[in-house]
């Protein structure tokens, strides 16, 4: 799709106009507004719940390495949301979502600019992105259709993201960690708002074959995220032997399990809002139980 303009310039959605007027406001500075002192070199940097027998330095290690890899995979979903809104302000047909989404471009370089800090100041480094994340990424921003990038984008990576926020706070002792999550997290729900108050009146008029289209790259979105939890590069990193794998494996399923749980009981309740949940005699809703991804 090429790009679109608008030449009305008419502002008659008033919530899209509501949600740019609170992007604006709501501006933050990585440098200025975060305390990068915070707490450094004091607070466990894991996300396992080691029990004293499983005290073991494979373990430790295995737990920052954890926390390094979860947030890696953020920040590249981070700048996987910023292309996909670039891409959205290009072909969108409103000048309303146009606005809203150029902030959340400029909110997005942000949580880039954030993450990679956090990453480089507590763990030196990060990891690439899981190849099941980098295809679900590439499939959102090249679509040619503006409202799959935002439903993919606003609906898929942003509940992941929040998923992963909620994980990591239940999770982190970090209160630099912790602080970043307050400011991000508080734009990934203002991003999600936007994507509801810019689709649900173009899904309100899509045909069932459209919407059936549409559920079913939700779908198979899930399915890719769901994969994605895997812990190889991990593994291979700190070139740990099956035996060793399987112990962090039983110390980190819970954490896992807790992330696909809590992505579900946020994906369900978008799409149903979206009207996609119960379309086409519900078939997003039996699909979803069938795979066991949610309790509907």
């Amino acid at each position: 799709m090429p790009q679109t303009f608008d030449w009305d310039y008419a502002a008659e959605d008033v919530s899209l106009s509501a949600l740019y007027s609170m992007s604006k406001d709501e501006q933050w500075d990585a440098a200025r507004d975060i305390d990068w002192n915070l707490g450094e070199g004091t607070f466990p940097r894991g996300l396992l719940n080691v029990k004293p027998n499983d005290d073991t330095e494979q373990a430790a290690a295995f737990a920052a390495e954890l926390q390094k890899w979860v947030i890696s995979q953020i920040l590249h979903g981070e700048q996987g949301a910023m292309l996909a809104a670039a891409n959205i302000v290009e072909k969108a047909p409103s000048l309303e979502i146009k606005a809203a989404s150029a902030v959340q471009v400029v909110d997005e370089m942000r949580h880039i600019e954030v993450f990679r800090q956090f990453l480089d100041t507590r763990h030196g480094g990060r990891y690439p992105p899981e190849v099941a994340l980098e295809s679900l990424l590439i499939q959102i921003i090249e679509n040619p259709d503006w409202d799959m990038i935002a439903l993919g984008t606003h609906i898929l990576i942003e509940g992941l993201a929040l998923a992963s926020f909620g994980m990591l706070k239940r999770a982190s002792l970090d209160p630099l960690l912790r602080q970043i999550l307050r400011r991000v997290m508080r734009d990934e729900s203002r991003h999600i708002s936007i994507g509801f108050s810019a689709l649900t009146p173009v899904y309100s008029e899509l045909s069932a074959s459209e919407l059936k289209f549409r559920q079913e790259f939700i779908i198979e979105a899930l399915i890719l995220l769901y994969s994605k939890a895997k812990h190889e590069q991990i593994y291979e990193r700190l070139e740990m032997t099956p035996s060793q794998q399987q112990v962090v494996g039983r110390l980190s399923g819970e954490q896992t399990t807790q992330l696909r749980r809590d992505l579900s009981r946020k994906i369900v309740p978008y799409c149903r809002r979206l009207g996609l949940l119960e379309a086409n005699q519900s078939f997003l809703a039996k699909e979803i139980a069938r795979l066991d991804l949610a309790d509907l």
